[in-house]
């Protein structure tokens, strides 16, 4: 049976320009320290589009298990790099879609 996937757009709070790798590094440390290794494993993130200049990313969860990615985001220490979550689409397309759409924060 096929996996399906939806995808969580978020707005990046980080003092400088992260990397893709330091997104998705915080993005895992925020999912470990809520679920740890079997919650990494049934959310199964990754970092699918991340747009430098506005800041905004769309990570790749499970779609059974969405809410609790979101949970996790919300739920991140203040310091360093904050995730927060915006908006759940359903394809990849949609969510650049929407991160285009998106006016760039000053």
């Amino acid at each position: 049976m096929k996996e399906k996937y939806r995808y969580i757009i978020a707005r990046v709070d980080a003092g400088n320009r992260p990397t893709r790798e330091q997104i998705e590094a915080a993005c895992i440390y925020a999912v470990f320290r809520l679920y740890g290794v079997i919650g990494l494993s049934k959310l199964r993130p990754s970092l699918a589009f991340y747009d430098e200049e506005k800041q905004l990313c769309a990570f790749k969860v499970l779609r059974n298990n969405y809410r609790e990615f979101v949970l996790a985001l919300d739920l991140m220490p203040r310091e360093g790099i904050t995730l927060r979550p915006l908006k759940t689409t359903g394809t990849l397309r949609k969510a650049k879609r929407i991160i285009a759409s998106i006016p760039r924060q000053e």
